[in-house]
């Protein structure tokens, strides 16, 4: 029997039940609609150097991969033991850098990566520093091969097993053959039975783990070979060095001279004592790997000359030249190249930014030996842009422009550099962009103007603040760097405000006066323009893009304005050996020779010589379009399947 208080009691029971399923209802409709908490995403493969291994270098590149649920830079924090070696706001994506001091030689490191976010994420690994033995020649592949196995190459398997008995396992003909040509070697089933028929060679360290990989009748029976025993003269088809023979190669002209007292013969073992107070001593990469224009004009005319490398020395008191060159070694020119010392690498170019710890005032001054004739401690009688950067004058700088009569903003006039509103009038860059890269041309400062839209919209215009400070974090390389401060330097206002020079993204666009002449015509052929005369535009992509047709890569402005000259540049630091985008009349040998309007060219396709463009009406020609756009032999492009 129901009561009238139990039947109040069921009914409470009940409301609250429905009262509980509204709540749970309703937290999980909050719960549905609250914003997820930012996860970053780390690939651990991605670690570098990678988990568990071993550098023999005193500053290795530190970096790994992440994601986060939540699009947009974030804040990444590496700690080595415990110890901050990098604290900054980057883009997903791949992080790199290098410690700014010397790792301890011997040592483990524990490595700690933090990004932090909504949520703070860690991750870890551990990498090992051993300082690798100088440039010694012991015989042991591996110290300069260090890529093996990985990348040795299984295309010679005919160099060895076409050779008689018993190597000659399948002939290619006569009894017994299975006519199979040597490129089946590998293939999986036969001798190979994973795809990646790069992981294995003979005596691969597979094996140790693997009884059956790789499957190669060598490495089968557990027994392994040592590297000479194929690159050996009893198998003329394999590539092959001997010690004797490199050490011939690297051998220098001092023998038998009193420089022998202080110096060694061997190229190698005289650089392998370097640095004295460094366990880490140099390498064959300092010559092989180096970016410096005259150490690879050596290694490339075979000049083993110590002065083909070290200019100038014993040849002065302290053996040190009057100025320092940015791009090669300070004092006397063997050490760390000005470029790479103290703060440089973060403020590059001599023009500005200077700090205690930037060494920059030596390039352009001379304290003690001064040029006579020179102005204000330079080595130039003319203290102008041109006195020291003019192609064809006597300069200490390697970086050269061509600025011969001949050409746009009343080139070969020394004084235009900035009247035009190019360039600062100020050597030192005072007032100058807040942008290191553009500031490190002087450029002026209302390139930075120029630039508002473009910084306002990084992901879009593919234009950062990070990139425009030469930030460890930016992927840009010279060309880019090159292409967007020429370009927005062009588009300051009162000068080309009408185009659009440098695009990174080709769905970027921005706003641009519709007419330069009539900007403020409010109709057009019956169009009205919005905000009376400006425009959304945009331009040719100033970086390859990936499924464009183009048979020629577009790697920066003179990658279309191609003009050359010889006397030009400033060896592998920037953009070197073109007029652009200074006079069109080339200083040293060109392949435009005279003016070439727009500095450029035009040719039937990409396989034709281009004939540089010799007046105003040539600019309008189809073929500065097609010596990019048209395949070679006209077999393909824009016109005939495009």
């Amino acid at each position: 029997m129901v009561t009238a208080s139990s039947a109040t009691r069921m009914g409470v029971r009940a409301g609250l039940g429905v009262l509980v399923v509204l709540l749970i209802a309703l937290g999980l409709l909050l719960a549905s609609a609250a914003p997820a908490h930012a996860i970053a995403q780390f690939q651990p493969s991605s670690f570098l150097p990678a988990n568990g291994s071993t550098v023999g270098v005193a500053r290795p590149t530190i970096g790994f991969t992440y994601t986060d649920t939540v699009p947009g830079p974030k804040r990444v924090i590496v700690r080595l033991n415990s110890q901050v070696v990098f604290d900054q706001v980057v883009p997903q994506g791949d992080v790199r850098f290098k410690p700014g001091f010397d790792l301890s030689n011997n040592t483990t490191y524990a490595a700690q990566a933090t990004v932090v976010g909504s949520t703070t994420v860690n991750s870890y690994w551990s990498f090992s520093v051993v300082a690798a033995p100088g440039m010694t020649l012991t015989g042991d592949c591996m110290e300069c091969h260090t890529t093996y196995p990985s990348a040795h190459s299984l295309d010679t398997c005919s160099g060895c097993h076409g050779a008689p008995w018993p190597f000659s396992y399948h002939p290619n003909t006569g009894p017994g053959s299975d006519g199979a040509p040597a490129g089946r070697c590998v293939q999986v089933g036969c001798h190979g039975i994973v795809a990646d028929t790069s992981l294995f060679v003979h005596g691969s360290e597979l094996y140790e783990t693997d009884p059956y990989a790789p499957l190669s009748p060598l490495s089968r029976y557990r027994s392994t070979y040592p590297c000479t025993y194929c690159h050996s003269a009893t198998y003329p088809a394999i590539p092959r060095h001997s010690t004797a023979g490199l050490e011939g190669t690297h051998q220098d002209a001092i023998g038998g001279s009193s420089c022998e007292e202080c110096h060694s013969n061997s190229l190698i073992e005289e650089h392998a004592r370097f640095p004295l107070d460094s366990e880490f001593k140099h390498q064959c990469t300092l010559c092989h790997a180096s970016t410096r224009v005259r150490v690879q004009q050596a290694i490339a005319s075979s000049d083993t000359r110590c002065d083909s490398c070290h200019p100038n020395l014993h040849n002065k008191s302290w053996s040190y030249p009057d100025y320092y060159q940015w791009s090669t070694g300070f004092g006397d020119g063997s050490g760390t190249p000005l470029s790479e010392l103290g703060s440089n690498p973060l403020y590059p170019g001599v023009h500005g930014n200077y700090l205690a710890t930037t060494a920059k005032c030596g390039v352009c001054h001379s304290v003690h030996r001064a040029r006579g004739d020179g102005v204000k401690l330079l080595n130039t009688a003319v203290a102008t842009c041109a006195g020291c950067h003019g192609a064809g004058t006597s300069t200490v700088t390697e970086l050269t422009v061509s600025w011969a009569a001949g050409g746009p903003h009343r080139s070969g006039d020394a004084a235009q550099c900035t009247v035009r509103s190019c360039h600062l009038d100020n050597p030192h860059g005072a007032g100058g962009s807040q942008y290191a890269i553009v500031a490190a041309k002087l450029l002026n400062p209302a390139t930075d103007a120029a630039l508002a839209e473009a910084v306002a919209d990084p992901a879009a215009s593919g234009i950062s603040v990070a990139d425009l400070n030469a930030d460890p974090a930016s992927t840009w390389d010279e060309a880019t760097r090159s292409a967007v401060r020429t370009g927005y330097n062009c588009n300051q206002a009162g000068c080309h405000v009408q185009t659009l020079l440098a695009v990174l993204d080709p769905e970027w666009g921005e706003t641009r006066y519709a007419d330069y002449d009539n900007a403020y015509w409010e109709s057009v052929g019956g169009r009205t323009l919005a905000n009376g005369g400006y425009v959304a535009k945009t331009g040719h992509l100033s970086v390859a893009e990936a499924g464009a047709t183009a048979f020629v890569p577009v790697t920066s402005c003179v990658s279309c304005h191609d003009q050359t000259d010889s006397a030009t540049g400033n060896g592998a630091t920037t953009v070197s050996g073109y007029t652009f985008p200074h006079s069109q009349t080339a200083v040293g040998d060109s392949d435009y020779p005279g003016r070439a309007y727009l500095w450029m060219g035009y040719a039937a396709d990409a396989g034709t010589a281009p004939t540089g463009m010799s007046s105003l009406e040539e600019k309008a020609y189809d073929g500065a379009c097609l010596k990019c756009h048209r395949a070679a032999g006209g077999a393909g492009g824009v016109g005939i399947d495009f």
